[in-house]
């Protein structure tokens, strides 16, 4: 697992590879691994199943595991990157609890190899939500990535720069315009400084 972890250290940021590779590359791995342990608990195969989870721990780690703490860091504005952070690792811990609470009850339900399908959909949904929407944060700024989330929720976003090469408008670099359509000045900035 540590191994594998400076490896995804080493391609983060390598010109061939990124985060939205890496992830697409856990995620796939993520269900190849779990449909192998299905398939080890279906034909009662102690090493088929012990090697799905080893590739499960490599493919986590490649991915899944480091770039979604990587990912909340880099596309959240820092007025809310506390929160956004905080919200995030609270639906991580959720999330796992719920399912350490379910996985026996359905594992007894639908058999152990049913309770590994299972998760197999879940990461194949993960690969193909990811493909579509997450974008490559690797060398992009905090302005483009917000510019990049207001296009996708229709969001008017300004990230022009002003004739004195400082960047208009508030908070990371949104342009705020009244009923009136008049450009209201950055917090803390008279009308003479613009």
């Amino acid at each position: 697992k540590v191994g594998v972890l400076f490896i995804t250290m080493h391609y983060l940021d390598h010109k061939s590879a990124g985060r939205r590779p890496l992830m697409l590359l856990s995620f796939g791995i993520l269900a190849a691994s779990t449909t192998m342990v299905a398939i080890g608990f279906g034909v009662n195969s102690l090493p088929v199943m012990v090697i799905g989870i080893i590739i499960f721990c490599g493919g986590f780690s490649v991915g899944a595991g480091p770039i979604c703490w990587l990912m909340n860091s880099e596309v959240l504005p820092l007025s809310v990157r506390a929160r956004g952070m905080t919200l995030g690792c609270s639906i991580n811990r959720l999330s796992s609890a719920v399912l350490q609470t379910v996985f026996l009850s359905m594992a007894e339900g639908i058999t152990n190899a049913g309770a590994f399908m299972v998760l197999t959909a879940f990461n194949v949904f993960g690969f193909v939500y990811l493909y579509y929407y997450m974008p490559e944060t690797k060398g992009k700024s905090l302005e483009e990535m917000t510019a990049y989330f207001a296009d996708i929720i229709g969001v008017s976003y300004d990230t022009q720069v002003g004739k004195n090469g400082a960047r208009k408008g508030r908070s990371d670099s949104v342009e705020m315009k009244g009923i009136d359509g008049a450009v209201s000045p950055p917090d803390g900035i008279s009308e003479a400084k613009q």
